[in-house]
């Protein structure tokens, strides 16, 4: 990793720690990891739509947070781009 990205990464977490007096930074740290990794074992039990599938039953998840967490959606799932067409140019 960039050492200009750890020292900000490790900045931003000592502004956390900070907003937590009475928690350890590496106590929130972990929190956060837990927290994140259980975000993404929810949205992974909701099933993929394909195009043409009908409208999803309230596919969402009864954890909690889900809501709360779906900000990092774009960050920790990778977009799968699927489909019949050719990417190759001839």
């Amino acid at each position: 990793m960039n050492r200009n990205v750890l020292n900000k990464l490790r900045k931003d977490w000592k502004e956390v720690a900070g907003l937590f007096p009475d928690m350890e930074e590496m106590a929130l740290r972990k929190k956060w990891k837990n927290t994140r990794d259980q975000f993404m074992k929810e949205f992974k039990k909701i099933p993929v739509s394909r195009s043409g599938d009908a409208g999803a039953d309230q596919n969402t998840s009864m954890w909690p947070y889900f809501k709360m967490m779906l900000f990092i959606k774009d960050d920790v799932i990778p977009e799968i781009n699927e489909g019949n067409l050719d990417t190759t140019t001839r």
